[in-house]
C-alpha cells in the first residue's frame, strides 16, 4: 500500500460515519457533484486519475440516495487505492449497476474497498453486537441504527452482516 494512503486512512480511523470527502481531499483529489446529460443519466460516479478529480452524480432519486453517493465516493477511492490507473486508462466511469452489482474484478475490488472503508470489520462487529443486544434481536431496527452510525444504506448493512456471518 502507498504509505501516503495508509497515513490518510489512519488519520480518519475510528471516525463514523467515515468522512469520505475529507479522505479524497487528503489524497489530493477534488470532489465535485455533477448533473449528467440524458445520455449519461445512469452514470453514478467517475474518477479522473490525471486531473485528480472525483465526480458524483448529484441527482436525488430513489436509486441515488445520500448513502449511495457516499458509497460511490468510497468506491472511487477504492479505484484510486487499487491503483487502477495505467497507460491506457486515465479515468474510470461507473454506472449505478457497476456499483450495485459489480461484475468484473476491478469493480468487485473497488466495492470491497468501499465496504471495508465505510464499515471496518471490528468496529462493525462491535456496533452490531451492542445494538442487536440492546434492541432485543430486532434486525431491522439494528440495521436502521447502524445505517446512521456508518452512513450507508440498510441493504449495505445487511450485506455486511451476511458477509461477516453475524447472528442474532
Amino acid at each position: 500500500m502507498n504509505p501516503n494512503f495508509q497515513k490518510v486512512l489512519e488519520k480518519f480511523a475510528g471516525i463514523f460515519p467515515v468522512p469520505v470527502v475529507d479522505i479524497a481531499i487528503e489524497l489530493g483529489y477534488t470532489v465535485q457533484l455533477f448533473t449528467p446529460i440524458e445520455e449519461y443519466c445512469n452514470v453514478m460516479a467517475a474518477v479522473h486519475f490525471v486531473e485528480k478529480q472525483i465526480l458524483i452524480n448529484q441527482n436525488d432519486t430513489p436509486e441515488n440516495t445520500p448513502e449511495k453517493k457516499r458509497f460511490a465516493l468510497a468506491h472511487q477511492i477504492g479505484h484510486i487505492y487499487n491503483d487502477q490507473f495505467n497507460e491506457q486508462e486515465d479515468s474510470q466511469i461507473d454506472s449505478m449497476m457497476d456499483i450495485d452489482y459489480p461484475n468484473n474484478e476491478k469493480e468487485i475490488k473497488a466495492n470491497a474497498f468501499a465496504i471495508n472503508l465505510l464499515m471496518p470489520e471490528e468496529a462493525f462487529k462491535k456496533e452490531w453486537e451492542k445494538f442487536i443486544y440492546v434492541l432485543k434481536n430486532d434486525i431491522e431496527t439494528t440495521a436502521q441504527t447502524l445505517r446512521m452510525t456508518f452512513g450507508v444504506s440498510v441493504s449495505r448493512i445487511l450485506e455486511r452482516v451476511a458477509e461477516l456471518k453475524l447472528t442474532v
